[in-house]
């Protein structure tokens, strides 16, 4: 972060038009700036976001004292030479006999509106900045201040105010006497009495920087009466109380002018500093390009546990643009990185994840690595909520589909999965061919794949066409129950009994009746115990047409998972791969006692009229929300692979 350089600028020069708006005027809230009006900007051309600063020699009265045309042209000449990412970017400089304009980066005030709730980033920004000029250029700010930081549109802190800088060799006395004509000086922020016996203009810096972090720590802490007073030296050191513990020995450090304080090994070294999660991250992220595959890959693995103790603006609007710069760079990591920016994008609103995420994630899905397209298919869950149906529907769907047809299993598996996800976003026109593709999956040659193609399909019942409700759904059931993998029987029983609501009297009767009576008869216990459960669940849902005595051409339409509270859980959707059904887990027990029969059941009639008159039919809405509930109870799909060599 420290290795930058100076020398000629790249920023282009011009005497007439800079080609940048002037909009409203920014107001500072701790006084007025030196030479400088600040303005809101915009690009003429493209309409890029920036700032303006203008000096006018226009209405300037003739005085033997020229001082604040020198601040002006002094911080004019600095900052167009000085390179450093953590020092305002200049666009464009247009200088004449008129006065000076600069067109910057899209900058505001240090403020309570600004300042992080963690400042350290801000801190370190800064205290990066000034070590550059101090061992880079040999030179010394002289106005760390509030005047003399600024924050971008991401909230990192940026240095600028140049007005007097000066090399290291320079008279303290005399840089002491520039200062009372500045701008800060009026505003109250100035030097202590002991300034003048500072060694050198380094100290300068050293000084503010301590007194910068009292000033903004006033301002964390809700002290704006505090912070906005004038301030003396007194002042600035009744603000120490509001710093935390940790840096109140640092504090004292830099204000002293018995001390020459190390500041690349303050950064390194100090607890506040070394042991904040921002500043490591940021530090290490701003050196992606020279770090080795090995430290990327551990960075990668560690960081989705620290993102809890980073500050959310920082990692959205710092972390994330350099993570997102690393793809590119590190593509053999791109699993590892995915994890990280998907993470950190939960906090994004979607129009900031549209423009700024979903065009790498568009172009990763139409990469050929398996290890990327397996990372993003795993990621769905998380994807989701970010990706509109316009998104799915033309840009990701195509590449998605590939996965159906890939030699990988796991490939394969986690393409089904994303289904869930995929269907109820897509075209209409659409989901017959996606079905058709995903039915082919029923009969895969893994038995996983068999057994997870069954719990999609029940999972996505809600959000297809009925036609193909009808026509599909069965005869997956149909090709599961006759599979030799018991798990597969298991998924299209618990699928049927999850989803039976969705058909009509007739199908229930003539296809979802017959499917589960058939499983009676199986060689598998938990089976037949599932498939009488199963039975009784698709019974207890047609009790309202057999006692309500109207025609089966008016039950035909689909009325939801029962028609009763009784109705709506009879059966508890099974766990696959991670426990096998117990007949306990029902709430609706087999009538069979000890001979056959239980007493109770002869004597209560469990679809007698009466008990049909005591439990009214609930309401449409009622029925498809404990649906919607049952079918999430599919939480999670068979085990995944296992690793193969």
């Amino acid at each position: 972060m420290l290795k930058y350089f100076t020398g000629k600028s790249p920023i282009s020069f011009t005497s007439s038009g800079i080609g940048y708006t002037e909009e409203e005027p920014v107001e500072c809230g701790f006084g007025r700036w030196q030479s400088y009006l600040w303005y809101n900007s915009r690009a003429k051309t493209g309409d890029a976001l920036a700032s303006l600063f203008k000096y006018s020699l226009k209405n300037k009265e003739y005085t033997g004292n020229n001082i604040e045309q020198d601040f002006a042209e002094r911080h004019a000449n600095c900052i167009k030479l000085i390179l450093h990412p953590n020092v305002l970017k200049v666009y464009k400089v247009k200088q004449n006999e008129g006065g000076i304009t600069i067109a910057t980066e899209r900058c505001y005030p240090l403020s309570s509106q600004t300042i992080s709730t963690d400042p350290a980033l801000g801190f370190a920004q800064i205290i990066s900045a000034v070590n550059f000029l101090h061992k880079k250029c040999n030179k010394s700010h002289c106005l760390v201040s509030p005047n003399g930081v600024v924050v971008r549109e991401d909230g990192s802190w940026c240095l600028t105010s140049f007005e007097c800088t000066v090399d290291h060799d320079t008279s303290i006395h005399r840089v002491l006497s520039e200062l009372k004509w500045h701008a800060s000086w009026e505003n109250g922020w100035r030097m202590p009495m002991s300034a003048s016996t500072f060694n050198s203009v380094k100290q300068l810096d050293q000084w503010g920087i301590g007194a910068l972090m009292c000033w903004v720590y006033a301002i964390v802490s809700g002290q704006v009466d505090m912070f906005m007073i004038r301030r003396q030296d007194c002042d600035i050191q009744s603000l120490k109380r509001f710093a935390p513990g940790n840096l109140r020995g640092l504090i004292d450090e830099l204000m002293s002018p018995r001390h020459d304080v190390d500041l690349e090994e303050v950064l390194q070294r100090h607890p506040y500093f070394a042991q904040n999660a921002s500043i490591q991250a940021m530090t290490f992220a701003m050196e992606f390009h020279i770090k080795t595959e090995e430290h990327m890959k551990q960075f990668f693995l560690q960081l989705p546990d620290k993102l809890g103790m980073i500050p959310t603006d920082i990692a959205c609007k710092q972390l994330l643009p350099e993570i997102l710069k690393a793809i590119s760079i590190h593509k053999a990591l791109v699993p590892q990185i995915l994890v990280s920016v998907v993470a950190i994008c939960k906090s994004l609103i979607k129009q900031e994840f549209k423009v700024k995420v979903y065009p790498h994630i568009c172009q990763l899905f139409k990469e050929n690595d398996r290890a990327i397209r397996y990372s993003l298919l795993k990621l769905m869950p998380d994807l989701d909520p970010l990706l509109d149906e316009n998104e799915v529907s033309d840009d990701l769907l195509e590449p998605l589909l590939v996965g159906f047809g890939d030699a990988a299993s796991q490939i394969r598996d986690e393409t089904v999965k994303a289904m869930v996800y995929i269907m109820k976003k897509i075209k209409k026109r659409q989901q017959q061919n996606v079905a058709m593709m995903l039915f082919k999956c029923v009969e895969d040659c893994e038995p996983t794949i068999r057994v997870n193609t069954i719990i999609c399909f029940a999972k996505i019942i809600p959000f297809v066409q009925q036609d193909l409700v009808d026509k599909v759904i069965p005869q997956v059931w149909k090709v599961g129950l006759s599979d030799t993998f018991v798990k597969s029987r298991l998924a299209a029983l618990e699928s049927i009994s999850a989803s039976h609501g969705f058909f009509g009297v007739k199908q229930k009767v003539s296809t979802l009746l017959p499917l589960a009576c058939n499983k009676l008869l199986d060689s598998d216990p938990q089976v037949r115990k599932l498939g009488m459960e199963t039975t009784y669940a698709i019974l207890e849902s047609l009790k309202g047409h057999v006692y309500s005595g109207t025609n089966v051409q008016n039950q035909e339409q689909p009325t939801g998972c029962g028609t009763s509270q009784q109705s709506q859980s009879p059966v508890k959707p099974l766990g696959l791969g991670v426990t096998t059904p117990r007949s306990s887990d029902y709430t609706a027990k087999p009538f069979l006692g000890k001979h056959g029969v239980q007493p109770s059941a002869i004597r209560q009639q469990p679809w007698g009229t009466g008990q049909a008159q005591q439990q009214p039919r609930l309401i449409e809405t009622q029925q498809q929300k404990l649906l919607s509930d049952s079918l999430d109870d599919f939480d999670d799909f068979f085990d995944p692979f296992p690793t193969k060599n």
